[in-house]
């Protein structure tokens, strides 16, 4: 999404699941091919002069939030991805992944040496999403190879943003601004947690959002009842179209699918505001227009 705000032309993008393909659909208006990388790695449309090549291979094998596994099948996926950018030969590359990647050695070693061998040059920066106006504690690293030029690091704003300056900004009416379900329980532990406070003992992650800071970054959270994230003002979790607009996606983006496919599609998401950052670095460069989004 940064992208097109960015003004680069989307070419197609690939997703796995046909919820996530239909999202990408209806937002960015340009084709999303469904299909399982690790099983068919061949996009079937060839794809010419394509100025930027974005990569967000699957983080889970990486994250320091989970159990780090070198030999976790979705890390492959980078080395499906190297495949890409050698066939495509794009003149930019964008990899986003989470700040565990770095630690794995053998993994992002492949990374810098496929790419030096395809003619790039790159950079990788470890950014902070809130130097980038995203009101969260969310770090990730991004690799930025191009064929002619060193990148630089996308340049940072200057003010610090609060929850308080996206969470309100809502549209009442959005489809994905459904209030969830939760027990009587679970209701009344938010009530009795002040803002900035962990909803759970030793889950310091899961917390009632205080309003004039940042936060945590927003994960997936899968199919759990609890709240990752309690809203400040009310004794409630947060609604899908609540969590998008902490991740800067703009208040008219829909997510499809329901509740669920909402939290995952909006905790995988990188945020619009740091990719429209990266794009603006990119778009310095001479002759960047196309994206084909990976």
């Amino acid at each position: 999404m940064g992208f097109k705000q960015a003004g680069f032309e989307i070419l197609a993008g690939v997703e796995k699941e046909e919820v996530y393909a239909d999202t990408f659909q209806n937002n960015i208006k340009k084709e999303c091919f469904i299909l399982d990388l690790s099983k068919q790695p061949k996009i079937p449309v060839d794809y010419n002069n394509v100025d930027v090549l974005i990569g967000g291979p699957p983080c889970q094998g990486f994250s320091l939030s989970g159990n780090r596994d070198v030999d976790d099948e979705r890390n492959s996926l980078i080395s499906v991805f190297l495949d890409y950018v050698e066939a495509i030969d794009p003149k930019t590359v964008v990899i986003e992944n989470v700040e565990g990647i770095k630690s794995l050695g053998e993994e992002f070693e492949l990374i810098q040496n496929k790419l030096n061998s395809y003619g790039y040059f790159l950079n990788y920066y470890q950014l902070d999403c809130s130097k980038y106006n995203v009101p969260q504690k969310r770090e990730r690293v991004i690799v930025i190879a191009d064929k002619k030029y060193i990148p630089n690091k996308p340049m940072q704003v200057n003010n610090t943003p609060k929850v308080k300056d996206f969470i309100y900004d809502i549209d009442e009416d959005h489809v994905n601004h459904e209030i969830p379900n939760q027990d009587d329980n679970t209701i009344q532990r938010i009530a009795q947690t002040n803002q900035g406070e962990p909803l759970y003992e030793n889950y310091n992650q899961r917390i009632r959002l205080n309003e004039n800071e940042l936060a945590p970054t927003i994960v997936c959270g899968g199919t759990r009842p609890q709240p990752q994230l309690a809203h400040p003002k009310e004794d409630r979790g947060l609604t899908v179209h609540e969590r998008a607009r902490l991740q800067t996606f703009p208040k008219e983006y829909i997510f499809c699918g329901g509740k669920v496919d909402g939290r995952v599609q909006t905790g995988n998401a990188v945020p619009p505001n740091l990719s429209k950052s990266i794009a603006q670095a990119i778009k310095k460069m001479p002759e960047n227009k196309g994206v084909f989004d990976y």
